[in-house]
């Protein structure tokens, strides 16, 4: 009796239906990792998923850099499935950090928002919104 040995392109697809099912994450649909100690993470939704140049002008209770809003200096840390998200260092006993969120002199939504990291690690903001949310708010489709 002749068998057949397994070609190279059934390994490679035994190895990818593996990974596939092992490692979740594995095409990009990441876990949101959890808010860093003595940060807080704005959560941003933009219809049209356009997040390039969006940045975060943090001051208040922050150690980030307060001296040009123009640059940001916050660029966006990472992307979950609700949009982008901003993590912003806080001061350890921070309660009032103030952001805005824009992309250059264009601000979203204006003027300034603010939490209290104490009370709230995480907030989410969705585009023209005026109000920080302290739960995801649903996406717009």
């Amino acid at each position: 009796m002749h068998r057949r040995t397994p070609s190279l392109f059934s390994a490679a697809l035994a190895l990818f239906i593996l990974l596939l099912f092992a490692t979740p994450g594995f095409l990009g649909a990441q876990a949101t990792p959890p808010v860093p100690t003595n940060h807080v993470r704005i959560h941003y939704f933009r219809p049209d998923g356009n997040y390039l140049g969006w940045t975060v002008y943090a001051f208040g209770d922050t150690t980030e850099d307060t001296s040009n809003f123009n640059r940001g200096p916050v660029k966006v840390t990472g992307q979950d499935s609700f949009g982008a998200y901003f993590d912003l260092d806080s001061t350890s006993a921070a309660q009032n950090v103030a952001i805005i969120i824009h992309k250059g002199n264009v601000k979203d939504p204006g003027p300034n928002d603010f939490l209290d990291p104490a009370m709230q690690a995480s907030s989410t903001c969705s585009f023209g919104q005026k109000l920080l949310h302290t739960t995801q708010l649903p996406t717009i489709q």
